[in-house]
């Protein structure tokens, strides 16, 4: 009898590479929904961890100056060392939250009111231009947001039932609203 010599396969036939590149493709689509939710985790772990830097910044500045930073300071909330400044609690928090340079930069720094620009001018868009990566979510999905000259962030103080210059009463078709001092308030 005779027989054929039988072929030695040394390499892969074409169906069973496409099988292997097949199974590499179910994998990896099992597996990108789960880095997703990992990327996400941790972004939302970034988050939490800016908030919790800024609220010890708020609690540095409370042990130092025996007050919360004002929401918006008109220009007349002196706290010694720390003047500020037609600025925010955001200006006010920043030598608390590693960001004493930038508080230095700020024109207003322990001077007057009255000679310098105020938040969103001169020299001081150095600082309100500048996005601070403590003060935003990395989970934010829209680009910065400017309100006028001056960059937004993703966090925000409570003024409680108070307007940003608050007076202690106020008359409305003659009825007298007495508010109570909100933790954030310039005139505390």
């Amino acid at each position: 009898m005779f027989t054929s010599p039988q072929r030695s396969s040394k390499g892969f036939t074409l169906i069973e590479l496409l099988v292997v590149i097949a199974i590499i493709a179910i994998l990896i689509g099992l597996l990108l929904p789960a880095v997703q939710k990992v990327r996400e985790a941790a972004s939302r772990m970034k988050c939490q961890n800016h908030v919790k830097q800024l609220a010890l910044g708020m609690h540095a500045f409370h042990d130092t100056k025996q007050a919360l930073p004002a929401g918006m300071s008109p220009g007349t909330v002196n706290y010694g060392d720390l003047y500020c400044c037609w600025g925010t609690w955001q200006i006010a928090i920043m030598p608390f939250i590693e960001q004493e340079n930038a508080f230095k930069i700020y024109q207003n720094y322990g001077g007057d009111d009255s000679t310098g620009p105020r938040y969103a001018g001169g020299v001081n868009l150095q600082v309100t231009q500048r996005r601070y990566s403590v003060m935003t979510c990395p989970t934010e999905d829209k680009p910065n947001a400017p309100i006028g000259s001056m960059t937004s962030h993703n966090y925000a103080i409570n003024y409680g039932n108070t307007t940003i210059y608050q007076a202690p009463t106020v008359t409305v078709g003659g009825v007298t609203i007495t508010f109570g001092q909100a933790p954030f308030n310039p005139n505390v």
